[in-house]
């Protein structure tokens, strides 16, 4: 196997979570929730923001250039340890949903989680369509889209829980 092989497939399968057993597309977005969390902790507002919105555009890149080597390699559309695609819709969720409201909820820090699990699985309308566009975008846009409905969803959740429970 030959290292720009290698690269690819450590790329797609970001950093090999994608080839985990059972849920890659779960484990790719466990990953990039922990790091986005991460990010929020460590990182002070909005320059959090701004590194994990870079990490989007740099992923959203890779991923749309590697879908069509990423459908040849594994021999199908949208193959399952391709996950960088979750890793972009898991960061937008994150961003829409104001993850630096949740501290010191820390438990709040899952519904953004769970929510882009529910959409990108659920896939309403217009996702399904999205999902058939040719090369690297249907694989990536798809979850770009979910990540719209679950960031929303999360947000509105997150602002429910502050307002009851603060």
């Amino acid at each position: 196997m030959s290292t720009s092989h290698t690269v690819r497939k450590l790329a797609v399968t970001a950093l090999g979570l994608g080839c985990l057993p059972l849920a890659p597309g779960t484990w790719g977005s466990l990953g990039a929730a922990g790091i986005g969390l991460l990010l929020f902790l460590l990182v002070p507002w909005p320059w959090s923001n701004v590194l994990l919105a870079g990490g989007l555009i740099v992923i959203l890149g890779v991923g749309q250039a590697l879908g069509p080597w990423a459908e040849r390699y594994y021999g199908e559309n949208d193959p399952k340890p391709f996950v960088l695609d979750e890793v972009a819709g898991q960061w937008l969720t994150c961003l829409l949903a104001g993850v630096t409201l949740i501290p010191p909820f820390f438990g709040l820090a899952a519904v953004p989680f769970v929510m882009f699990r529910l959409f990108d699985i659920w896939k309403p309308f217009p996702i399904r369509r999205i999902e058939t566009l040719p090369g690297g975008w249907g694989i990536m846009l798809d979850d770009l889209f979910a990540a719209l409905y679950a960031g929303l969803v999360s947000r509105g959740l997150i602002v429910v829980f502050l307002i009851v429970f603060v």
